[in-house]
């Protein structure tokens, strides 16, 4: 591992305050305020959609609820919590404990290729 890499462990935390961590560091690595991250975490039970049209992605669509507080919706499906995100793909389910390893790296200046590998 790069030794300038910062390793953070978040633990057991909640899906939203994680995406939130991990959004403020890759604005902070962006700006060159930040070195290159390995975030961590586990997650509380939760799912994940990618799109407002989400409903036919549960088998009882009829047991999704949502509240409003202060004028943010939340979304429930079984009492578990329903989160927006901005990635690829339809509806996920992270169960309890689900480890999250996130890397979050500066990109090299334009005109440079950058090639990954998937594990």
């Amino acid at each position: 591992m790069n030794p300038d890499w910062k390793f953070q462990d978040l633990g057991l935390i909640d899906f939203r305050e994680f995406f939130n961590q991990q959004s403020l560091l890759a604005g902070l690595r962006a700006k060159n305020i930040e070195p290159d991250h390995i975030l961590v975490g586990r997650f509380y039970p939760c799912y994940t959609v990618t799109t407002d049209d989400f409903a036919n992605d549960f088998k009882q669509p009829e047991n999704i609820r949502k509240t409003e507080f202060r004028g943010i919706e939340r979304w429930f499906y079984n009492d578990i919590p329903i989160h927006r995100v901005s990635r690829g793909g339809r509806t996920t389910y992270h169960d309890e404990g689900q480890l999250a390893i996130i890397p979050i790296v500066g990109v090299p200046a334009k005109n440079h290729i950058i090639y990954t590998d998937w594990l």
